[in-house]
């Protein structure tokens, strides 16, 4: 294998695309101090303004190539910049700072105590890096069909590498491309993107075609980017001379914070990996397949039980597009269309009707006590049974989410109810984040308190975020009780919601929780927010979420006698 590179590495270096000046893969001229040029990509003034002022900003607003993300404003630099060969370069997106709680400061002090190094990583994410064998198998269990498109990628540019065996540890597992490197590094890495750049701009091919498709993972999002941001990782997994330093990740935030608690274990992980490099023993990677699938199925659940036997293969299928549901009380109060499937949520478990009672035996008889949250976890419990779709969209019988065009529609006009309801492509689509409102149903402090705790010590919210439940300025009304979002993300935030509650419910008796349960309820909706806003923070920074993602929520109102509208 590391033959087969070396032949095909030689020939990307020595490509002319690029004005790379440094023509020597591995620096041996000894070392000396090196400037890092880290820039910071920017789209628009609100990621202009957000730029750490340590970077130097890159320019992408006019963005004319937005299906090529980050890759469009590097490649541009590339092809109009000579580069140093005794300097750094990186490139940052806008969420550097909110994904490695990095500053630039941490960045350049961290390469002038550790000189002499042909690359440096700052890769957050310690579980995506340690609970996979490599970024391929990562990204196929995210993207389905990523593993058959990648390999297919490294065949046709004549690279004979195996993803299933090619195993890669914290050295070597780069994402979001959060690396500053030298001119020899970009000059192979460039190599690389340029052969996947041009098959995917000539896209002749049933390979291109695939590249150039979106993936059904959050934003509409083509899988040739997905694959460009493990080019780097590859780089280095085939690279074993070149000289890597990296940021310790347990330094950096958990996007996941239930991993947080198996940080010794994935550290384990991580060295029966590189033992395994040097070894070459298999009873090494069948521990490696065993832990990191007993720490998967504890975080993920039980689903994630295959992870113990070997690689994840996770072949692309087709899946429907959306479910949506509308949780009823007292009946609809308007003409929903026909693909609206109807829970209701007041009646006893019985054959003749879906009910919250026949969904979840467990939270259906609590209806009058909790109110609609009833139904988001009677829902979740429906689609964790293997339901195969993509996205949720959930509406009331007197409330629903539209795209901020629709400002209104009337009652008993199905066809329009229909068109406000479309999200399109949006794999998100709630309320615009309100000033809090306090009301009787207002939770008091100490039940908050109490709740931050509970989700702090189950790793459900990080400490740091334990104001925006108690103290909260702006909340998303009906948080992932109303609106439409990703299946995979809402699964997982209802999961962490529900054991939350059933923390705090545990506590207290049953006529407590008739007593104060819609305050309960109201407090759980901010929690809800919470994970909500966290999450669009954390995964869709670079982009304006605000203007892509919040749409306006229809509530029944009255407008004049024997008129009802929605808003």
């Amino acid at each position: 294998m590391i033959a087969n590179w070396a032949r095909i590495g030689l020939q990307f270096a020595d490509s002319p695309s690029a004005n790379l000046t440094d023509t020597r893969y591995w620096d041996k001229s000894g070392w000396q101090a090196m400037q890092a040029n880290i820039f910071q990509i920017y789209y628009d003034e609100r990621t202009r303004s957000q730029a750490d002022p340590g970077f130097i900003p890159l320019d992408n607003i006019a963005n004319t190539r937005p299906d090529w993300r980050e890759y469009w404003a590097i490649r541009n630099y590339f092809l109009n910049t000579t580069l140093d060969a005794n300097a750094l370069y990186g490139f940052f997106s806008p969420a550097f700072r909110n994904k490695t709680h990095l500053s630039a400061q941490d960045v350049h002090a961290f390469i002038e105590a550790n000189p002499g190094h042909d690359v440096y990583t700052f890769s957050p994410f310690i579980q995506d890096a340690a609970c996979y064998l490599n970024v391929f198998e990562q990204g196929n269990l995210n993207h389905p069909g990523h593993l058959e498109v990648a390999q297919q990628y490294l065949q046709t540019i004549g690279l004979d590498v195996d993803i299933e065996k090619l195993v890669m540890t914290l050295r070597s597992a780069v994402y979001c491309n959060y690396f500053v490197a030298k001119p020899s590094f970009w000059k192979m890495w460039f190599g690389l993107t340029e052969r996947l750049f041009e098959m995917c701009e000539a896209n002749q091919t049933e390979l291109a075609t695939l590249l150039n498709s979106n993936t059904i993972y959050r934003l509409p999002v083509g899988m040739k980017v997905f694959l460009l941001e493990r080019i780097a990782s590859l780089v280095l997994a085939l690279s074993p001379n070149v000289r890597v330093c990296a940021y310790d990740v347990r330094k950096m935030p958990s996007s996941e914070p239930a991993y947080i608690q198996y940080i010794d274990q994935m550290m384990l992980l991580d060295r029966l990996k590189n033992d395994y490099l040097v070894t070459q023993d298999p009873k090494l990677l069948e521990a490696f397949y065993t832990l990191r699938g007993t720490i998967m199925v504890a975080c993920r659940g039980a689903s994630y039980e295959p992870t113990k036997k070997g690689f994840i293969r996770t072949v692309k299928v087709k899946t429907p597009h959306i479910l949506y549901v509308s949780l009823i009380d007292a009946g609809p109060s308007f003409a929903y269309p026909k693909y609206v499937s109807r829970v209701v949520m007041n009646a006893p478990r019985s054959t003749e009707v879906v009910s919250a009672s026949n969904l979840s035996p467990t939270w259906g008889p609590h209806f009058e006590s909790l109110g609609p949250i009833v139904g988001m976890f009677a829902i979740r419990e429906y689609l964790s049974k293997g339901i195969k779709v993509l996205r949720i969209g959930l509406c009331h019988d007197d409330a629903f989410i539209s795209p901020p065009a629709f400002v209104g529609v009337a009652l008993d006009d199905e066809a329009g109810v229909a068109r406000a309801m479309e999200p399109g492509t949006r794999d998100f689509l709630f309320a615009a984040p309100e000033p809090v409102t306090r009301d009787a149903n207002t939770p008091d402090r100490a039940t908050l308190e109490r709740l931050a705790s509970i989700a702090i010590e189950l790793g459900v919210l990080r400490p740091d975020q334990q104001s925006a439940l108690v103290d909260p300025v702006r909340v998303v009304p009906g948080a992932l009780n109303v609106g439409v979002y990703r299946k995979d993300f809402w699964i997982e935030a209802v999961e962490h919601v529900d054991r939350v509650l059933r923390g705090l419910l545990k506590h207290h008796t049953a006529a407590e929780l008739r007593a104060n349960g819609r305050r309960w309820a109201r407090a759980v909706e901010w929690l809800a927010s919470a994970l909500l806003l966290d999450h669009m923070e954390q995964a869709h920074s670079q982009i304006d979420w605000g203007a892509e993602f919040c749409g306006h929520l229809h509530r029944r109102v009255a407008q004049a006698p024997g008129t009802l509208q929605l808003h």
